[in-house]
C-alpha cells in the first residue's frame, strides 16, 4: 500500500512539471514567433510602401476620379464603385481595407489632397467600433512614407514595447494585423504578374455571393456583449481633422452606418448612443449627410443571404454580394437629389 502510494505521488508530480514545462515551451514559442512576424512584416511595409497604396496614379486617372470611398474591411465589402457609377454617374476611388482606420485616412487625404487634387465627394464607412481601433502600424509605416516631412501635426508611430507577459498569446492578440498582413502580401504577390493597365478604372469587385447560415439566427442563451467606445477613443482626434480638411476643401461627406447581421447588432448593444455620437460630431460641420442603414426597420439584418459573417458575441459583420446590392441602390436613391442638384450647377 505506501509503495502504492509513493508511485501515485511520484506520477502526479511528473505530470505537474510536464503541464509547467509545456506552458514553458508554449510562451516561448508564442514569443518567438511574434518577434519574428513583427520583423516580417515590418520590413515589408518598409520594402513594398510606394506600390501597396492608391497612392502612384497616372495622369488620366486622377482627372477621372471625383469621389473617395474611405473605411475598414466592411465599407470595402459594403459601398462599390461600380454601383456609384451606374446609378449616379460617379466616379470614384476605393481605398477602403482591413486596418485602414481614422489616422490613416486622415493621412491618405492628407497626401491625396496635395499630390493630386480635391474630390468633389466622400463616403466614409462607419463602424461600430470607429473610436476603439488603432490603424494598422504596418499600413502606417507604409503611407508615412510618402512625407518629406511630418505633416502639421505629430504623426510618428508610437509603437508599443514589447511587453512579454502582457497576453498569454501574443500570436493571439496580433490575429487581426497577421491577418492583414497575409492579405497584403497575397495581394502584392498578385500583382507583381499582372501587367500595367493603361487608363482610368472602376473597380468592379461587388462583393462575394456567400452568405452566413441560418442557423446563426438562433440567439444562444448566453454571449458576450460589446459596449461602444466614446470619442475620441484612440483615434477620434483624427476624425475632427478629417473632416475640418474636409469642409475646408468643400468636399460633400456622406457619413454611412453599415448595417449589421442581427447577431452583431444585438452584441453591439449601445447602438443608441454610438447614433447619437456620429450626429452630434456631424452637427459641427455643414457639408455631411449621415446615411444610417443600421436598423432592423430600415435593413433586413435578420437575411442571412445580405451577410457574409456575423455572429452574436462576434462585433462585426461584412455584408455578401446580395446585401451590397441592396445598400448600394439605397444610397444612391438617398443621396441622388443631391448628385442632380450638384449637376445642374455646373
Amino acid at each position: 500500500m505506501k509503495l502504492l502510494f509513493f508511485n501515485s505521488r511520484s506520477n502526479k508530480t511528473k505530470i505537474f512539471f510536464l503541464i509547467i514545462l509545456s506552458l514553458i515551451l508554449f510562451v516561448l514559442f508564442d514569443r518567438a514567433a511574434y518577434i519574428i512576424f513583427k520583423n516580417i512584416s515590418f520590413g515589408f511595409y518598409n520594402k513594398t510602401r510606394q506600390t501597396s497604396v492608391n497612392l502612384n496614379l497616372k495622369k488620366e486617372e486622377i482627372e477621372f476620379y471625383d469621389t473617395l470611398i474611405m473605411g475598414s474591411s466592411r465599407t470595402r465589402r459594403a459601398i462599390h464603385p461600380l454601383y456609384l457609377k451606374k446609378y449616379l454617374g460617379l466616379k470614384a476611388l476605393k481605398i477602403s481595407e482591413p486596418g485602414r482606420y481614422l489616422r490613416y485616412n486622415y493621412t491618405y487625404y492628407t497626401i491625396y489632397r496635395k499630390k493630386y487634387k480635391v474630390p468633389k465627394y466622400l463616403f466614409y464607412g462607419i463602424d461600430y467600433f470607429i473610436f476603439k481601433k488603432y490603424s494598422n502600424q504596418g499600413k502606417m509605416i507604409n503611407i508615412l512614407s510618402y512625407f518629406e516631412k511630418q505633416p502639421e501635426i505629430d504623426m510618428k508611430l508610437n509603437f508599443k514595447l514589447f511587453n512579454p507577459i502582457s497576453n498569454p498569446s501574443m500570436l493571439f492578440k496580433e490575429k487581426e494585423n497577421i491577418d492583414i498582413f497575409i492579405n497584403d502580401f497575397i495581394d502584392h504577390l498578385s500583382k507583381l504578374h499582372v501587367k500595367d493597365k493603361k487608363g482610368p478604372l472602376i473597380s468592379e469587385y461587388i462583393g462575394k455571393k456567400r452568405s452566413i447560415k441560418k442557423k446563426l439566427l438562433i440567439e444562444p442563451r448566453h454571449w458576450r456583449k460589446s459596449e461602444f467606445a466614446r470619442y475620441p477613443g484612440l483615434e477620434g482626434k483624427f476624425l475632427d481633422l478629417l473632416l475640418d480638411k474636409l469642409e475646408k476643401d468643400k468636399v460633400k461627406v456622406f457619413l454611412v452606418i453599415i448595417p449589421d447581421f442581427i447577431g452583431v447588432y444585438r452584441t453591439n448593444f449601445e447602438q443608441k448612443l454610438f447614433s447619437e455620437e456620429i450626429i452630434s460630431i456631424s452637427k459641427k460641420y455643414s457639408n455631411i449627410m449621415i446615411l444610417d442603414y443600421n436598423s432592423p426597420e430600415k435593413f433586413g439584418l435578420s437575411n442571412t443571404r445580405l451577410f457574409k459573417d456575423g455572429n452574436y458575441g462576434n462585433g462585426v459583420s461584412h455584408l455578401s454580394y446580395y446585401g451590397a446590392e441592396i445598400l448600394n441602390k439605397m444610397i444612391c436613391d438617398d443621396i441622388k437629389e443631391v448628385i442632380e442638384k450638384d449637376k445642374s450647377l455646373l
